[in-house]
């Protein structure tokens, strides 16, 4: 049985990856130490009472230790999160009065949401007056929690969905560039592909071959910046109109 120390710092790794530890144990680390940086560049500007739709197992929620923080999550998801999701819903229309709150995150869940106006709708509706909305969502990647992985969005088409929903759009940042993009989608479909495999498979798989190539990747990219128009992630500071 592994020391608690050393299980606590391994399920870190998974969305706060250090720049050595990461790399070793986390074959997402490309993707998520850039998300990680991102988020945190703007959670500054979340403040008061905030609401975290699609929270999960709240992973970022200590970048906004100064706020009043409720997670929200659908009802399909009680069996993997249980109590780590604050309310539970029916994936409709939020179960909060209007202007409840000073803002909202919601990180990697649009692309899980069929109906991507009314969803919107209902974030622009529970919150205040100029209330700030943090969002981040997929451009490139492979199917996930399939079936309920409905659209990826690019640049120009996530602006338009939120300006037509009464969204100003403050700041918008791609994220994971060019060559950086195209290892991890590609190590990211090997791992997936191992997964099923024996434990120990999985982890010689990632220490021995995934971690160099990242290691590898990740020098490179430092003297041959990516191209922007192929990106894994944006990440959106957005204002309520």
């Amino acid at each position: 049985m592994r020391p608690k120390f050393l299980k606590n710092l391994i399920q870190r790794q998974e969305f706060h990856p250090s720049p050595f530890f990461g790399v070793l144990i986390n074959p997402f680390y490309i993707i998520r130490s850039r998300l990680n940086r991102s988020i945190s560049q703007y959670a500054n500007q979340i403040q008061g009472n905030v609401l975290d739709v699609g929270c999960g197992s709240k992973p970022y929620q200590e970048f906004f230790k100064n706020c009043k923080y409720t997670g929200l999550d659908v009802e399909m998801s009680r069996k993997r999160f249980g109590e780590k999701v604050d309310v539970y819903f029916q994936g409709n229309e939020l179960p909060f009065e209007t202007g409840s709150f000073d803002a909202a995150v919601s990180f990697e869940v649009l692309e899980h949401v069929p109906n991507t106006d009314l969803f919107l709708n209902e974030l622009n509706r529970v919150l205040k007056p100029n209330g700030k909305l943090l969002l981040t969502v997929p451009f490139s990647w492979e199917e996930h929690e399939v079936p309920h992985d409905y659209y990826r969005f690019t640049s120009f088409g996530l602006n338009h969905v939120l300006k037509k929903n009464g969204f100003k759009v403050l700041a918008h940042e791609k994220s994971t560039l060019g060559l950086l993009a195209i290892i991890q989608l590609l190590t990211g479909n090997w791992v997936v592909s191992i997964l099923k495999r024996p434990k120990l498979t999985f982890y010689l798989f990632q220490l021995l071959w995934i971690a160099p190539i990242h290691f590898l990747i990740l020098g490179i990219a430092k003297i041959f910046p990516g191209q922007n128009q192929l990106y894994l992630n944006n990440v959106v500071l957005a204002e309520r109109i």
